[in-house]
């Protein structure tokens, strides 16, 4: 098995033998436009630690030090993944979006097609779609 990284949403734990590398993003405010420039003195070692801690969480130093703001905690944990199925769940997702914008290209264009063709690619992507949910249920850390 190789360790692949996933980002999922914060709100994730540890499981046994699984873990999520869930990262907080900051949402911006609307309209907010991140006018106001703070800068702030440390040592040496605290702004290596700032900056290994924001490596870790996979933000930026600025987003790190807003999520800490805002309260957001970052909880980094390590996921073991098939990466092989994960690509071949992947794949068949892709494959079933890019049938279902072909169709979708055909229809714009003037062009026919069935009811049924439709909802055959629709089905598919459906099926496709659930394939990529179910793997990440059976990876996500349970609370």
């Amino acid at each position: 098995m190789t360790k692949l990284k996933l980002n999922l949403p914060a709100a994730a734990r540890p499981d046994a033998g699984f873990a999520v590398s869930a990262t907080a993003k900051p949402e911006r405010e609307r309209g907010g436009n991140k006018s106001v420039r703070f800068e702030c003195r440390m040592t040496p070692d605290e702004a290596a630690r700032l900056d290994r801690s924001a490596k870790k969480a996979g933000l930026s130093r600025s987003d790190y030090v807003r999520s800490l703001i805002d309260g957001r905690t970052v909880q980094l944990v390590q996921v073991n993944v098939d990466v092989s199925r994960f690509d071949a769940i992947l794949h068949e997702l892709k494959k079933s979006g890019t049938n279902l914008n072909q169709l979708a290209h055909r229809l714009n264009r003037g062009e026919s097609a069935t009811l049924a063709e439709f909802n055959a690619m629709v089905e598919e992507h459906k099926r496709a779609a659930r394939k990529v949910a179910d793997f990440i249920d059976e990876i996500r850390p349970r609370r």
